[in-house]
């Protein structure tokens, strides 16, 4: 079902694969966001086999006209590469890329996740029609350098899908803080486990807001 909102948006969502609404952290970060005043978009993407980049561009487009240069991005895991893409091609206050891959490890994947059926399906005979359109094209580092204001890297220590060489390498081209999770899995845990999360989102939207106050405030004075 599509959201209805009307007021420019805070905070946008973007969820891993074959995620559901009721998924990990995400649905209790929305509403602790919500809790404290920030408008908060936690959309439904198409699930597998729609699992495309495109189909989730166009999931996006209806709320752009309330998207401002200050929203804050969220993207875990395959949400995260997608954020990649969209923020070579779109502005934002603050970006958080959550066990976000650098690059492919379908060898990887395949073996850590031969006990899911329904992963094994999707690497074996789907990848490169659903989860691979999110890894065709180059992302565009410098355009997302430019684009966004702030960075911050959650990953885990005992990820068996994302190596640590994975946010090292994205901190090494676009900057920003990393955020080591101890033992916290593909930080496909309950939002207990990321306290941090959303005390440096909330530091982040008053660091944001703050700075655009200030701007505000002093073209007011030199005009």
């Amino acid at each position: 079902m599509l959201q209805t909102i009307k007021r420019p948006i805070d905070v946008v969502i973007i969820p891993g694969s074959r995620h559901t609404n009721k998924e990990y952290w995400y649905p209790r970060l929305a509403d602790t966001l919500r809790s404290k005043g920030l408008t908060v978009l936690y959309p439904r993407f198409p699930p597998f086999p729609q699992q495309t980049l495109s189909d989730w561009e166009e999931t996006l487009k209806p709320f752009e006209n309330q998207f401002t240069k200050n929203a804050i991005f969220i993207g875990h895991s395959l949400g995260g590469r997608f954020l990649f893409k969209y923020l070579g091609e779109h502005q934002a206050g603050g970006a958080f890329f959550v066990s976000a891959p650098f690059q492919p490890e379908e060898d990887l994947w395949k073996t850590n996740m031969r006990t899911d059926f329904r992963a094994r399906i999707l690497l074996d005979f789907f990848w490169s029609t659903t989860n691979g359109t999110f890894f065709e094209e180059p992302v565009n580092w410098e355009a997302i350098k430019t684009n966004v204001k702030k960075i911050h890297l959650f990953y885990s220590t005992h990820d068996l899908l994302i190596p640590e060489k994975h946010p090292l390498e994205i901190q090494k081209i676009l900057g920003g803080e990393i955020h080591w999770i101890k033992n916290g899995r593909h930080l496909d845990v309950g939002l207990e486990k990321i306290p941090e999360l959303t005390k440096t989102i909330l530091k982040v939207y008053d660091e944001i807001h703050h700075a655009h106050l200030e701007g505000y405030e002093k073209r007011g004075t030199e005009r």
